[in-house]
């Protein structure tokens, strides 16, 4: 499936949304965007950027982002909080 504006679940804990909001977990945002799951080009996309500094693999990230969401220039873009398994394997979450 794809994701994108107005997907209505959390992006954090999955749970439905109310009014934009999640009342679950808190997430403090009123919007969320998820470009596409992570899966065929962009997950190949995402895993340069993330493990090998790849800075061409972020820099179409970002483009890819902008297009879709129709963001402009001075858009503010935030990581997604990492899922408590990784927090758990890793003694820490990287995105706070």
């Amino acid at each position: 499936k794809n994701m994108s504006l107005g997907y209505g679940k959390c992006l954090k804990c999955g749970k439905v949304l109310n009014d934009g909001f999640c009342s679950v977990c808190g997430l403090p945002f009123r919007f969320q965007f998820c470009l596409g799951e992570r899966r065929g080009v962009l997950k190949e996309l995402i895993s340069e950027f993330k493990y090998n500094s790849n800075k061409a693999a972020g820099a179409k990230l970002v483009e890819l982002i902008g297009e879709s969401a129709g963001f402009d220039k001075d858009a503010i873009i935030v990581p997604l909080p990492t899922i408590m398994k990784h927090v758990r394997e890793r003694g820490f979450g990287q995105t706070e």
